[in-house]
């Protein structure tokens, strides 16, 4: 009998109005579709994503209006130095004339490289929305630079890179979705041996984006979307979305065939494969909420993204997945493919081969088997202790956008431009020591080489309500170096503290980008034991719930970890080293980018949980109804063991599709997600669950009732098995 879950009830209700569960599915996606459309996508400002005191000083020189003005520069190389002045001259007629620009300076040579003139461009308007209004700048740009055929004329900024950032992000979204499709139809083809039943995941798949999509852009009207919550809601939504619809179709399969009259197989598969999909889900979200805990707004809406659409992807997976399945019940298994069907398909009253095969050592030396795996685990997984952290730099942007190619050579021919710290001083009330305090903490920095000795830093801009100033302090050194990050030591320790000391209610940080990308790894740090705290102990929580079984949890855990390492371990050897450049087409810069072993972490031992539970539920299942443990470890990974195989090269299938993108981060979270589910697939699930189960025994089900079970196999849980031992009951696939 089966049980009657939530996931059975929810299914028998869509079962029973198929058209009318499908038809409130169209409109609910519909519906949040036409939502995002009319409310847009809200984008954090640098403000917003900023942490700690750098994020303070953006938010109180925001509040204040004394923000910088967007700058853009023009560089103009190569060439007779009469042409390059020739085409300065025109670059400021040029954009003299256009009323998003409030300046144009003069020209400035550089100091490293004599063919090299740079025209600073000042912006008109909120520099935090510069980029929408880039356009007319950029055009004039190319106008003059046509004119000048013998020079390089470029133009590059923070405008400038966000307005070709977020037009490469639009184009790899677009490719990722062209590419995701053909790459996982083929695959569900080579699972299924038939196109419907190929098309359904799919298809569901494309349909849980598209609702996450607008349900984000609604979303991120409270949790402001930190630009990449497009691309990770495709990653995160075709993946679970295309493995839980396999899971279920499967199963559904599985059962049709076994019942000549097709039987109630929807409520089966509902009850069994529907139901370990909702605590698979439960377990994917419950890990990604740890990342509210880093208090980082970029990795709040990454977060929230990924719950966003794993929930949509379960809620789907119940309602209109059943329903979809009673109305094509006669056409699932058509249009047959030639001989994939037959080999896919092929029903016999023989036991299946492969898989008994494979699980061979586990069954006849558990122990031995568990030793060697960890130990070739752990291997992989030491070259992840070399793990590099920085924070995304130009260098880590594609090299295909003009403005990041263009910001190179500002940076290597004017190493100060833009390199500058913010001290910034907030009083109670109108404060007339600030101005001349600032000044003073300027020239002891510039004493001590701190920073740049141009006089022109010395400015203070105060508020209209005298309360806030700000200084700006050119950096000697580039962003994010050594010697800069000293400087911000010797600010924020020394300097500041001295400046504030004699007097009450004065709030003084020290902002810029160093301060920036610092204060990002710092809140990194602290913050990393306890999302890694909270991700492990509500995941064994989850676990120990669903299989009533704490040690199961444990073994769970362990598992993720072991996998995580090992992806961790791959990422190095691929992303830290230049082997893989060419292969991948990307600039290894030594390091991996900040935010994305956290990430990573996070949303791999949410997604090995998929896996985890669906193999252990068969097993569970198999259990519950009286089979001796050992049979039912050995019967509920050959029953499970096809379609966790077909689900771990779907999912890997999508993850190889962001490999190609351009952003570095995508490529390590694709390759390292990649890593970590087949080896979830291939691994661990085909030998460390099998040998570790068999030789705990019923302990690995402590305290539930598996394991107050006699040992009915009649041999120790770890002893050599006979050869009939390894044959489970014939598995209809």
């Amino acid at each position: 009998m089966k049980p009657d879950n939530i996931s059975t009830r929810i299914a028998r209700v869509s079962a029973r109005h198929p058209v009318l569960a499908i038809l409130v599915w169209v409109l609910v996606i519909g519906a949040c579709v036409g939502a995002s459309a009319a409310t847009g996508m809200r984008s954090a400002t640098s403000a917003e994503l900023a942490v700690g005191d750098a994020g303070q000083a953006a938010r109180l020189m925001q509040e204040a209006g004394l923000e910088e003005p967007a700058t853009e520069y023009v560089l103009i190389a190569g060439g007779a130095a009469a042409d390059r002045t020739s085409a300065a001259t025109r670059v400021t007629a040029e954009l003299g004339g256009i009323a998003d620009v409030a300046a144009v300076a003069g020209a400035v040579p550089s100091q490293q490289r004599t063919d090299l003139l740079m025209v600073p461009v000042v912006l008109r308007g909120d520099p935090q929305t510069a980029y929408e209004r880039v356009e007319s700048t950029r055009s004039a740009v190319e106008r003059v630079a046509k004119e000048f055929p013998a020079l390089s004329v470029e133009q590059t900024g923070s405008a400038s890179i966000s307005a070709g950032l977020n037009e490469q992000l639009a184009n790899d979204f677009a490719s990722a979705e062209i590419l995701s499709i053909p790459v996982t139809l083929l695959v569900l083809l080579l699972v299924f041996g038939a196109f419907v039943a190929a098309v359904i995941p799919l298809v569901l798949a494309l349909t849980f984006v598209a609702g996450s999509v607008g349900l984000s852009a609604l979303v991120s009207h409270l949790i402001p979307d930190s630009g990449t919550t497009s691309n990770v809601i495709l990653l995160v939504g075709m993946a679970v979305g295309v493995d839980y619809s396999l899971f279920y179709v499967k199963r559904e399969r599985e059962e049709r065939h076994a019942r000549p009259d097709g039987g109630d197989s929807v409520e089966i598969a509902a009850a069994t494969s529907g139901h370990a999909v909702v605590f698979s889900g439960i377990a994917v979200i419950v890990s990604m909420c740890g990342l509210y805990l880093v208090g980082d707004p970029s990795f709040n809406s990454l977060a929230s993204a990924a719950v966003i659409v794993v929930a949509v992807a379960v809620g789907g997976s119940l309602t209109v997945l059943p329903a979809l399945l009673v109305i094509l019940r006669r056409v699932l298994d058509r249009p047959r493919v030639p001989f994939i069907w037959r080999i896919t398909n092929k029903r016999t009253e023989a036991a299946p081969r492969l898989w008994p095969a494979v699980l061979k050592p586990s069954l006849r030396r558990p122990l031995s088997t568990l030793i060697v795996v960890t130990l070739g685990l752990i291997a992989l997984g030491l070259p992840g202790l070399q793990l590099s952290l920085a924070a995304q730099r130009v260098e880590d942007l594609p090299a295909g956008i003009p403005a990041v190619a263009a910001y190179e050579k500002l940076s290597a021919g004017f190493p100060s431009v833009g390199a500058q710290f913010e001290v910034v001083v907030r009083t109670a009330g109108r404060a007339d020591w600030v101005a001349d305090g600032l000044r003073g903490l300027a020239e002891k920095a510039r004493t001590a080489g701190l920073v740049s000795g141009d006089d022109a830093v010395s400015e203070v801009r105060t508020s209209a309500d005298g309360r806030t100033s700000v200084i700006a302090l050119t950096v000697n050194h580039a962003d994010g170096s050594t010697a800069a990050r000293d400087a911000l030591t010797a600010l924020r320790g020394t300097y500041v503290p001295a400046l504030t000391a004699q007097h009450d209610g004065v709030t003084a940080v020290v902002g810029g980008q160093t301060a920036a990308d610092h204060d990002y790894d710092r809140n990194m740090q602290d913050k990393l034991p306890m999302v890694v705290g909270f991700v492990l102990l509500f995941s064994l929580i989850v676990m120990a719930i669903t299989f009533r079984s704490l040690v199961i949890g444990v073994v769970t855990l362990v598992m993720n970890l072991m996998s995580t390492a090992a992806a961790f371990g791959v990422l190095v050897l691929v992303f830290q080293n230049s082997w893989a450049d060419s292969l991948l087409d990307y600039r290894s810069t030594g390091t991996i980018i900040s935010w994305v072993p956290l990430f990573l972490f996070v949303i791999l031992v949410g997604l090995s949980m998929d896996y985890h539970v669906f193999v252990l539920h068969r097993v569970y299942e198999e259990a519950r109804n009286r089979v001796p443990l050992r049979d039912a470890v050995v019967t509920g990974i050959v029953h499970s063991a096809g379609v966790v195989t077909a689900a771990a090269l779907a999912m890997a299938a999508v993850f190889s599709v962001f490999a190609t993108l351009s952003f570095n981060e995508f490529k390590q979270l694709a390759i390292g997600l990649g890593v970590a589910v087949l080896l979830d697939a291939f691994v661990i699930r085909a030998f460390l669950l099998p040998s570790t189960l068999l030789v705990l025994g019923r302990a690995a089900w402590w305290p539930g009732p598996l394991s107050r079970r006699r040992n009915d196999t009649g041999v120790p849980p770890f002893a050599p098995a006979a050869d009939t031992a390894d044959e489970p009951a014939p598995v209809s696939t």
